[in-house]
């Protein structure tokens, strides 16, 4: 059994020329974002978790992001100076056949973006067995 937690990080890399390279990060979890001193501010999330086959089972996990624009005077839209995109997430990981196991598994997505993007979309397989 596969489930999202619902927990996320997301960093963001821009290049602008008139405040240079900057990183900003965004978590839903808010200890990590107290922790956070150059914070991109709360995106639109939404997740959307599928069962295919309704078996009961998460078989795909659809997550679409929507980031406003680093605010500031002088600054160029976020379409225009985004340079990189990672994404960190968390599933609970359980067996129930065999040995009984419980844990907490990451995904990870880096998305490398050298002239800007207005939108970004990937996709890609969690394998646990």
């Amino acid at each position: 059994m596969v489930a999202f937690r619902n927990e996320l990080l997301l960093e963001v890399m821009t290049d602008d020329p008139n405040f240079g390279t900057e990183t900003f990060m965004y978590s839903t979890v808010k200890q990590i974002n107290d922790m956070s001193m150059n914070e991109l501010g709360q995106p639109l999330i939404r997740s959307q978790l599928l069962d295919a086959d309704a078996d009961g089972k998460l078989d795909r996990l659809d997550l679409h992001l929507e980031l406003r624009s680093i605010s500031g005077p002088n600054r160029l839209p976020i379409a225009q100076s985004v340079r990189q995109v990672r994404v960190i997430g968390t599933v609970d990981y359980s067996l129930q056949q065999t040995v009984k196991l419980d844990m907490i598994s990451l995904f990870h997505i880096t998305v490398d973006t050298p002239s800007g993007a207005a939108h970004i979309k990937t996709q890609g397989e969690l394998d646990l067995l």
